[in-house]
Formats: structure tokens, C-alpha cells, sequence
């Protein structure tokens, strides 16, 4: 079957904008949980954290499977790049079955190692539980959206997060200020919407992509071992910040009994993250035309493709950061103003 080779324009805004409704799903649950409590906003980020310390795992398979199928597709065989999404997909299944079975039975243990907050302990524990046991979707989701990608469906992927984020949007809603529901009613929307966006991914993949007619066949382990090889470096990069990101929570609860410091860290990430949106959009996009290029052997179109998303990303991330740092000055000096009378 023939594929076609997308600009990088063409691929980075569908992704851009899947990543900024990624991220927008995650401010709605911010700006809801507010009404609750700010210890709630803070339980929240907390938990988070650490669920993105588990799942990196299935950041191994998904970016070295990305490599995979985006080069095999170049090279013009994507029966292999089939092959490389169903070994990805049982792994990351296996893994994640392992995962959510983990923190559903030992959330509490997990938050009280890294020495949470007590105030927030209990709405941690409930949300961990939660979406932390159904991190198995969190495995899977990312799966179905490459296989999209690197056959060129980039805005059917961004259908499944924006019919994801509509079914969180309005569970939130009715769990929050209906049923009362508070952490549990997030998280419980949370995992909906997460059914919701890998069904729709899932089953746009299998209508629309054939490669699984195509003849081409390699040795199974051969694709893993190129998984993994590819994938690894990758994701102990995410690892290293990751553990980082860990270990900044875990002294900030130390200092903090009620559980202030990370509840205002999880309001700043939510902003903080936006800067890197397009960037984020780019480096996986330009990921993509890179698989192609090395399949169809263009290794001079790699180097400039690669040198142009980088630039194009460095001024996009230098613009919103510089931006969101003015804009924290401006309302400081404002707040200082009001609460000291000072005559500026």
C-alpha cells in the first residue's frame, strides 16, 4: 500500500494541536479541582508525577516502534511496519496489565515511600488508585495514535484526544458539582475519557490502514531487538528528567506538611507546559519524515529536515517562554503593588 509523505507543516500542526488538547485536558481538571480544594490540585499533581515515572516503560516500545514502522514505510514495506505495531502493542499490553494491577493493590505504599504530604495523602491515594489502575490505557493510546501517525492520519489521531477531552470535559462536570465526587469523580472522568480516545484510535487504525495485507515478513525478535535499541536511549532520557521531577516533589513535601509547595508547582506546570507545546509537536513530526527519509535511504534530507524543525522549535519555545515570564512579572509587580501599597 502507498503512503503519503507529508510536509513537516502538514504533519506538526494536527500533532500540535493533539498535544495541546492533551494538555488543555489536563488545566480542565486543574481549574475544576480548584472549586474543590487546593489540596485537591495539589493530591492531583502528586499523583500524576508519579504516574509518569510508571509509564515510562511504554516509552521504550512506542518511540522505537515509531522508528520502526517510519522506516520500513519509507523503504516501501508496510507489512514489517504492521509487525512492529503488534509486537509494540502486546508488550505495552502485557506491561501495562502489570502496571495497573501495581499501583491499584500498592498506591498507598508508593505515595508514603516518597513522603507525601499528609493532607494530601488520602485524595492521592484515591486518584492514584484510579487512573494509576488503568494505566494500561495510558500504555495502549500511544500505540494506536503512532500507527496513525506514521501512515500520514495525523488529524484521526487528534479526533480521539478531541473526543477525549469533549467526554472528560463533561463528566468532570456531572461528577464535580452534581454527584459531589470530588478526586474521585476526576479521575473516574479521567479514565472514561481515556476508553473513549483509544476506542476511537484503535478502530479508525484498523479501517483505515491495511498494512496488514501487505506480504513482507521478518523474524519477530529481529523488530524487537530494533524496538529496543532505538527505543531505550530514548526513553532513559524521559527517565533521567522524570526521576528528577521525583525527587523536587519529594523534598517539597518534606518542607511542606500541608501541602502547599506542590500544589502551587502543579498550578505553574499546568501553564509552564504550554511553552514546549510546539516544539514537543515538532521533534515528533520531524521524527517521522527522519523514519521515512532513512527507509528510502535520503540521508542529506534528514540533516536539513532535522536542522529545520530544530529552529523552527528553538524560536517557538524561546517566544512562548519569554512570554509567560513577562506576562509572571507583570501580575507579580501588580500583586506586590496591592498587597504593600507601594507607589510604583
Amino acid at each position: 500500500m502507498a503512503t503519503e509523505r507529508k510536509t513537516l507543516t502538514q504533519l506538526a500542526v494536527p500533532i500540535c494541536l493533539e498535544t495541546l488538547f492533551y494538555m488543555l485536558s489536563g488545566m480542565v481538571d486543574t481549574l475544576m479541582l480548584s472549586s474543590v480544594s487546593d489540596q485537591a490540585v495539589g493530591a492531583v499533581g502528586t499523583a500524576n508525577t508519579y504516574i509518569s515515572v510508571f509509564i515510562i516503560m511504554f516509552g521504550v516500545i512506542s518511540s522505537g516502534m515509531v522508528a520502526v514502522m517510519s522506516q520500513n514505510i519509507g523503504a516501501g514495506r508496510p507489512g514489517i511496519a504492521y509487525q512492529a505495531r503488534q509486537l509494540g502493542l502486546m508488550f505495552n499490553a502485557l506491561t501495562g496489565i502489570l502496571m495497573s494491577v501495581i499501583i491499584a493493590f500498592f498506591s498507598g505504599e508508593i505515595l508514603r515511600i516518597v513522603s507525601i504530604s499528609p493532607a494530601l495523602l488520602e485524595p492521592a491515594e484515591t486518584y492514584l488508585k484510579i487512573v494509576g489502575g488503568a494505566c494500561v490505557l495510558n500504555a495502549l493510546i500511544p500505540i494506536f495514535s503512532s500507527y496513525l501517525r506514521v501512515f500520514g492520519y495525523t488529524k484521526h489521531s487528534l479526533i480521539g484526544t478531541i473526543a477525549g477531552n469533549a467526554i472528560n470535559i463533561i463528566f468532570n462536570s456531572v461528577f464535580l458539582f452534581v454527584f459531589h465526587w470530588g478526586v474521585m469523580g476526576v479521575a473516574i472522568a479521567t479514565v472514561i475519557s481515556k476508553v473513549v480516545n483509544l476506542i476511537i484510535v484503535a478502530g479508525m487504525g484498523a479501517v483505515l490502514i491495511k498494512a496488514k495485507q501487505s506480504p513482507e515478513r521478518i523474524p519477530p525478535r529481529k523488530i524487537l531487538a530494533q524496538i529496543v535499541k532505538i527505543g531505550f536511549p530514548s526513553a532513559f532520557e524521559t527517565a533521567l528528567y522524570n526521576v528528577a521531577m521525583t525527587l523536587i516533589v519529594r523534598f517539597m513535601n518534606q518542607m511542606d506538611a500541608v501541602g502547599m509547595n506542590v500544589t502551587a508547582r502543579s498550578y505553574a506546570m499546568q501553564i509552564a507546559n504550554f511553552s514546549y507545546c510546539i516544539g514537543a509537536a515538532l521533534a515528533q513530526a520531524n521524527a517521522i519524515m527522519t523514519g521515512w527519509r532513512i527507509g528510502s535511504k535520503e540521508f542529506e534530507e534528514c540533516d536539513r529536515g532535522t536542522r529545520k524543525a530544530a529552529i523552527y522549535g528553538i524560536i517557538t519555545a524561546t517566544c512562548f517562554s519569554v512570554t509567560f515570564a513577562f506576562a509572571v512579572t507583570v501580575q507579580g509587580l501588580a500583586g506586590l503593588k496591592k498587597t504593600d501599597g507601594v507607589n510604583w
